[in-house]
C-alpha cells in the first residue's frame, strides 16, 4: 500500500510542475513560466527533506482541478488525509461534477488561473498529446523529463520496468508533458462484449452460440418462442446504446468479420497502417448486421439510444423482455 502511494503521491508532486504558471506566489499567469517551475521545484525539494525532523515545516499546497462524484469528498477521504500526512502535504481541491467535465476543464484553462495539476478522466476529460503540445508552445505546460529523474525515482523505475508506459506518455517532441494511470483494465482493453440471458437460453434449451450465424438463430428463438412465458411477444432479442464504449452492437458482430477497434478502424500489417472500413470483409459485417436488424431481431434504438434507455429495456419492471 505505502509503495503505490508513493508512486500515486510522486506523481502528484511531479505533476504540481507540469502547469508552469500556477504558483499563485508568483502571480499566476503563462508569462511567469520560469519562476513559477523554480518555486515549484524548490517547494517539492524543501518538502522531500521535511522527514528528516523538521516539524515545523509548513506543509506543501497542491491545488488540484479533479471530477468528483456525489458520492465522494476528496476533502475528507482517508487516501487524502493518509497522503497529506505522509508527505506534509495540504491539497486543494478544485472539484466539478462530470457533467460538462471537459467544458469546465476548458474554462479552467481559459481564466489562466490554473491549478497546480489536473487530474483528469481518460474517457471524460483528458488531455489528448495534440492538446498537451499545444499548451507547451503556449507557455502553459513545462516537460517534466528531468523532474521525473530528480523527484520521482518510483515513476521512473515504473517506466525502466515498462517501457510501454514511458512510450504512451511521450509526446511525438520526445517530451512527456502528463502522466496517465499504470493500470491494466480488462475491460477497458476489451470494451466491447455481449452479455446473453442465459435462463431464456436454458428454457428454450439453446446452447451458448459459438458462430455468427447460431447467433442469429439464438436471436430468432428469443423472438418467437416466448421465453419469458407471458404469452406475448414482447421479447427484445438484442439491444444497445450510442454510448462512449461497451454498449455498440456493431464492434461485437464485426469482429468476427475483421478486426474492429470501434474508434479509429484502423489496421496495422507488416508496420503498414490500413484501414478496416474500405475491406470486402467490412461490407460482409454490416450485411450481417443489417440482417438481423431487418428480420426484428436487434431493438431499433440500440444504435441511436443512451445509456439511461437502454438500461431501463433491461429493468423492465413487470417482466424481463432483453435478450
Amino acid at each position: 500500500m505505502k509503495k503505490k502511494m508513493a508512486l500515486i503521491v510522486s506523481l502528484m508532486l511531479v505533476c504540481t510542475l507540469v502547469l508552469a504558471a500556477c504558483s499563485k506566489e508568483n502571480g499566476g499567469g503563462a508569462a511567469n513560466n520560469g519562476n513559477g517551475a523554480n518555486a515549484g521545484g524548490t517547494a517539492a525539494e524543501g518538502n522531500a527533506n521535511t522527514g528528516s525532523g523538521d516539524a515545523a515545516a509548513a506543509p506543501v499546497k497542491i491545488s488540484i482541478f479533479a471530477q468528483q462524484n456525489p458520492e465522494t469528498d476528496f476533502t475528507t477521504n482517508s487516501f487524502t488525509k493518509e497522503a497529506e500526512k505522509q508527505f506534509n502535504i495540504q491539497f486543494e481541491w478544485q472539484t466539478i461534477p462530470y457533467d460538462g467535465a471537459a467544458e469546465k476543464r476548458q474554462i479552467s484553462l481559459a481564466s489562466g488561473d490554473y491549478p497546480d495539476l489536473y487530474m483528469l478522466i481518460p474517457w471524460v476529460d483528458r488531455f489528448s498529446q495534440t492538446d498537451l503540445l499545444r499548451f507547451a508552445q503556449q507557455g502553459v505546460v513545462l516537460p517534466l523529463n528531468d523532474l521525473i529523474d530528480k523527484y520521482a525515482p518510483n515513476i521512473k523505475a515504473a517506466m525502466d520496468k515498462y517501457p510501454f508506459y514511458k512510450a504512451m506518455n511521450t509526446a511525438p517532441d520526445g517530451n512527456i508533458y502528463g502522466l496517465s494511470q499504470l493500470i491494466e483494465c480488462y475491460h477497458c482493453s476489451f470494451p466491447n462484449k455481449m452479455w446473453l440471458n442465459t435462463k431464456w437460453l436454458d428454457k428454450l434449451g439453446l446452447e451458448m452460440p459459438t458462430t455468427s450465424e447460431e447467433f442469429k438463430a439464438v436471436l430468432k428463438a428469443f423472438k418467437t418462442q416466448d421465453p419469458n412465458g407471458n404469452g406475448k411477444a414482447d421479447e427484445v432479442p438484442l439491444s444497445g446504446a450510442n454510448g462512449e464504449s461497451g454498449e455498440h452492437i456493431i464492434p461485437y458482430f464485426m469482429n468476427g468479420f475483421i478486426y474492429d477497434d470501434d474508434r479509429t478502424y484502423l489496421l496495422l500489417d507488416n508496420d503498414k497502417v490500413d484501414i478496416a472500413a474500405n475491406k470486402p470483409e467490412w461490407k460482409e459485417g454490416l450485411a450481417f448486421v443489417k440482417s438481423m436488424y431487418d428480420e426484428g431481431l436487434i431493438d431499433p434504438g440500440a444504435f441511436t439510444q443512451n445509456g439511461e434507455a437502454y438500461k431501463k429495456i433491461g429493468d423492465n419492471a413487470e417482466i424481463q423482455i432483453l435478450g
